[in-house]
């Protein structure tokens, strides 16, 4: 899951990037903050995970992804009906 979550990260900042670029290109937005703002968002995202990892023992940032994959997963299968047995 970790490495899935990388490249959709790096993806999702790339097309935030290209689209904010956009953005500015057109005047809709100055640049600086059409730029900056996504970057030191993911900057901030990136410094809680070494948060994390630096000050919980045994923590793992990503746990906190697959618990609610898991919680999301047990609550879908709770609402598709189960087949009647033959």
């Amino acid at each position: 899951m970790g490495i899935f979550l990388a490249i959709v990260t790096v993806v999702a900042y790339h097309k935030i990037n290209q689209y904010a670029d956009q953005m500015a290109a057109q005047g809709r937005v100055d640049a600086i903050i059409a730029l900056w703002v996504p970057f030191f968002a993911f900057a901030g995202l990136i410094v809680w995970m070494y948060h994390v990892l630096a000050h919980r023992p045994g923590g793992q940032p990503i746990a906190a992804l697959e618990f609610a994959a898991s919680k999301s997963w047990r609550f879908i299968r709770g609402i598709i009906p189960r087949r009647a047995q033959a």
